[in-house]
C-alpha cells in the first residue's frame, strides 16, 4: 500500500470516528426529544454511558488525523450552538459566545481553510437531518430549522453550505459525504433495534 493510500484511508478511519462521536453526543444531548418522537437513537442502547463512548471515538478519530477529526468535532460544537444563540449555559456565556471562542480556538489549532469547511459541511449535515426530523415530526419540534427558516429555505441553505465546505476543502467534504450515511445508516439501524428490544 503506497503512502498516500495509507494517509487517505487513516483520514477516512478518523473522519468515520469523528462522524461517530458527534451522533453519539447528538443522541445524548436529544435523548428526551427523541423519546418523545419515538426516533431511534443510541442513547436508548447505551444510556449515561454514552459519553464514555462519544469520548474514546473522539480521541481514536484524533489519534488517527488529529486535523481530520478535531475540525470535524469542533465545526459540529459550532453549528449545534446555531439554534441555542440566547441560551446561557454553565459556564455563565450565551451559546453564541461558547460558539465564537470554540472558533477563534479552531482557527488558531487549524486554520481558517479547516474551521470554515467543517462548520459548513456539520452545518449542512445538521440541516438535512432537521429536514428529515420534519418530515417525521410533523413540524413538532420548535427548534428545528425549518420551522425557523421554512422548508425550502433549509433545503436551500444545507446545498448553499455544503457546496461551501466543497469549494473551502474539497477532500474534507467528499470524505464527510462517504462517512454520514454510514454513521447515520448504522445508528439507526442500532436504535431502531434497541428500541424494538425495550418495547418487548
Amino acid at each position: 500500500m503506497s503512502g498516500a493510500s495509507f494517509d487517505w484511508l487513516r483520514s477516512l478511519a478518523a473522519t468515520l470516528l469523528a462522524g461517530f462521536a458527534i451522533k453519539l453526543m447528538d443522541d445524548y444531548l436529544d435523548h428526551d426529544m427523541d423519546r418523545i418522537w419515538q426516533k431511534p437513537s443510541l442513547y436508548e442502547l447505551l444510556g449515561d454511558a454514552i459519553l464514555p463512548y462519544a469520548i474514546i471515538a473522539t480521541s481514536l478519530g484524533c489519534a488517527l488525523s488529529v486535523q481530520v477529526a478535531c475540525p470535524l468535532v469542533l465545526g459540529a460544537y459550532v453549528a449545534g450552538m446555531a439554534r441555542e444563540s440566547g441560551a446561557r449555559y454553565p459556564s455563565g456565556l450565551t451559546a453564541a459566545c461558547e460558539a465564537a471562542l470554540v472558533s477563534a480556538a479552531a482557527f488558531f489549532l487549524f486554520g481558517a481553510r479547516a474551521t470554515l469547511s467543517s462548520v459548513a459541511l456539520m452545518f449542512s449535515l445538521q440541516l438535512a437531518d432537521d429536514l428529515v426530523d420534519y418530515s417525521k415530526e410533523h413540524g413538532g419540534n420548535r427548534k428545528n430549522f425549518v420551522n425557523l427558516l421554512g422548508k425550502g429555505e433549509t433545503l436551500l441553505l444545507a446545498i448553499c453550505l455544503f457546496l461551501l465546505g466543497l469549494i473551502l476543502d474539497r477532500s474534507r467534504a467528499f470524505l464527510v459525504l462517504m462517512c454520514a450515511p454510514v454513521v447515520m445508516l448504522a445508528a439507526f439501524y442500532v436504535g431502531s433495534r434497541s428500541r424494538h428490544r425495550g418495547g418487548d
